[in-house]
């Protein structure tokens, strides 16, 4: 399985000592060289990356040209639209990304998207994290800015068996190396609100 990630999510997952998670629920993780110079240039600039590098284990390639027009057209960043350009050229599974207007961009071009709340979710699903809201915990006290969570919080149900089931569903995506009932569709209003409390919490420099 191969996805090619935004910048959004490798940074968060990395500010909390959770990147690993996402070779082991994906495989292979790709970002175009416009990721990895994003990532370098907010860990140079920002306090709170300091000490921050894109993990060894990230291939790094150079974004596809010509850009798709739906992609150009866009105004998005330049790792967003690079990440996009990639992920349709290598056809990609998935594209972690965290963006509201990015995820609707690969998703009408057939890409399907999945947001950190979903990796958290399908990690602790599958055991690698003990629990969800303590990973959040840790990515709000990781600013000392960061407002109250409750959106984000009260997509996560108190029976930690029915957590996958309860994500909104265009946050999963249909991993090939095990048989999840899941299916790609557009944006809710309710995991909106969830992922910008997340990017708040993380600072949005980047969009």
């Amino acid at each position: 399985m191969i996805v090619v990630a935004d910048t959004s999510v490798i940074l968060n997952l990395c500010r909390i000592q959770h990147e690993r998670l996402l070779p082991q629920l994906f495989g292979r993780v790709v970002v175009p060289e416009e990721v990895a110079s994003e990532f370098s240039r907010l860990c140079a600039a920002e306090i709170r990356f300091t000490g921050l590098g894109l993990p060894t284990w990230i291939q790094v390639q150079p974004s596809p040209q010509p850009i798709p027009d739906l992609v150009r057209t866009a105004h998005l960043d330049a790792g967003e639209t690079a990440a996009i350009a990639l992920g349709l050229s290598l056809v990609a599974d998935a594209l972690p990304i965290d963006e509201r207007l990015g995820r609707e961009v690969a998703n009408r071009l057939g890409l399907r998207t999945i947001g950190i709340l979903g990796v958290l979710l399908e990690s602790h699903r599958r055991g690698l994290i003990p629990e969800v809201k303590a990973v959040l915990d840790r990515l709000r006290m990781s600013t000392a800015t960061a407002p109250a969570a409750a959106p984000i919080y009260s997509l996560i149900p108190r029976d930690d068996n029915r957590a996958h089931d309860a994500l909104p569903r265009h946050e999963c995506v249909a991993l090939q190396t095990t048989p999840l009932p899941m299916k790609r569709i557009g944006l809710s209003a309710a995991l909106l609100c969830g992922v910008l409390c997340v990017r708040w919490a993380a600072g949005a420099d980047w969009e």
